[in-house]
């Protein structure tokens, strides 16, 4: 099995390396069907553009409506080429390709597609505040 999170750099502040941990909690979560934890990790006021094809923004409620009824297409999920960068003591990024595998997928490829996050440091805890899902 791969691993679930492969890194680019390895995160080599105590502000990337909680970035990072924020990162694999999400695989954690989205593997283990844990909601709870996965809107734990999003802003109150997150902005998520999940679909490639719509680039309509989604609210934090909108987002998980959205995982709920997609959850069951995921068999694996694992994040390629991490690289974070932390720009201030409130505000990091991470860009990463995911690497997603779905039940009855029988093709050699699986679907791989970017994504770009957002984080904000609040009150000494780092969150999601924007992600965006490409293809």
């Amino acid at each position: 099995m791969e691993t679930p999170i492969e890194y680019l750099e390895k995160p080599a502040t105590a502000d990337e390396r909680q970035v990072a941990l924020l990162l694999e909690n999400m695989i954690k979560a989205i593997s283990g069907r844990d909601f709870n934890l996965l809107a734990s990790l999003f802003s109150v006021d997150a902005s998520i553009i999940m679909f490639a094809d719509d680039k309509r923004a989604l609210s934090k409620k909108e987002y998980m409506k959205e995982v709920l009824k997609n959850i069951e297409k995921v068999r694996f999920i694992c994040y390629k080429n991490v690289f974070i960068r932390v720009t201030s003591n409130y505000d990091a990024t991470a860009i990463c390709l995911k690497d997603l595998t779905s039940p009855g997928d029988l093709s050699v490829e699986n679907k791989i597609s970017e994504r770009v996050f957002r984080f904000c440091k609040k009150n000494g805890r780092w969150y999601i505040v924007e992600a965006t899902y490409s293809k």
